[in-house]
């Protein structure tokens, strides 16, 4: 059998190869600027992390290559183009270190980090730090323990674009000043205990449009409190810290369209009355109570939407 081929003349095989090189020439020289970027990128990650150390703090890196097994160029190439798909770096700052230059020297560096979970305990230049980080996109989480927070500190948390959890443990703050926070249109996750807060910072959680799961301090629920946080309607989750058979009295008082969950040793069977009031609530989860099990199969009134547990982990 003859297979005929189309004669190609020698100046047609010398054009293409000619077409050919200044594609390849391209390709070689896209993939070494992407080289020589993601080793700049390496090597200021590398800086920043060195800095963060030297100021008594701890920087994570949870998309770190092991030079010991070197990944493949596909591998290299899937992690620089998909970033979306990274864990988020970790900051853990900590203690009264007098070092605090390195702020002003690797801000612009914090703020080109793809994703952020920021973790402040008693550290002495979080102002400062989170000054320097207004406006930011890419802080997702922030944790501040032990921190007095100034009206000019809740102002920078405020101006973090996307933070979509806030957790506030041990803290001190001037009555009033949670209203600063509702400029943060996206978080959804917000925990505020062992931090005094008033009436008005109650109210001031009905302005954070996105807010979805929230866990305060019982000593926050007083008669006076709970139209207020039953008024916040974007809540799926309210959690409760040492709850007692009083704070479910007052929270009876009002209908619950979400899930709420009690964490306390002094709850004991004489709230279950109490408990019945809210059978609209969605569920309500109880832990580390005095109630047993028989009191809930024995009770005289309805407890369906009620679960004991041994424990519970705060909404985050």
């Amino acid at each position: 059998m003859w297979t005929l081929h189309e004669k190609q003349e020698p100046s047609d095989r010398v054009r293409n190869s000619f077409l050919s090189r200044p594609l390849a020439f391209g390709f070689l020289l896209c993939l070494l600027l992407l080289l020589v970027i993601s080793a700049w990128n390496l090597t200021r990650l590398q800086r920043l992390e060195k800095a963060i150390r030297m100021a008594g703090g701890e920087f994570r890196n949870p998309n770190r290559f092991d030079a010991s097994t070197l990944p493949s160029l596909f591998q290299t190439l899937q992690a620089t183009f998909r970033s979306g798909s990274r864990k988020p770096f970790s900051l853990v700052l900590l203690g009264s270190v007098e070092e605090s230059d390195w702020i002003s020297d690797y801000g612009t560096d914090l703020r080109k980090l793809p994703e952020v979970e920021l973790t402040l305990k008693n550290y002495k230049h979080t102002a400062k730090l989170l000054q320097t980080l207004e406006g930011s996109d890419n802080i997702v989480s922030l944790y501040v323990f032990g921190t007095p927070l100034s009206e000019d500190i809740l102002r920078s948390i405020s101006r973090q674009r996307n933070l979509t959890l806030l957790y506030i443990n041990h803290c001190t703050q001037a009555d009033g000043s949670i209203k600063y926070l509702k400029d943060l249109d996206r978080l959804e996750h917000l925990v505020l205990i062992r931090t005094p807060i008033n009436e008005q910072d109650v109210r001031s959680f009905q302005d954070l449009v996105a807010l979805k799961r929230l866990g305060i301090d019982s000593a926050t629920v007083s008669p006076n409190c709970v139209d207020n946080l039953a008024a916040c309607r974007t809540l799926e989750k309210l959690a409760i810290i040492d709850a007692t058979d009083d704070t479910i009295k007052d929270m009876s008082s009002v209908s619950w369209n979400c899930i709420l969950l009690f964490f306390a040793n002094d709850i004991t069977s004489q709230c279950i009355p109490d408990l019945a009031r809210m059978s609209l609530a969605k569920e309500l989860h109880v832990a580390g109570s005095k109630i047993s099990a028989s009191d809930i199969e024995h009770a005289e009134v309805s407890l369906a939407n009620v679960r004991l547990r041994a424990a519970i982990k705060l909404p985050e």
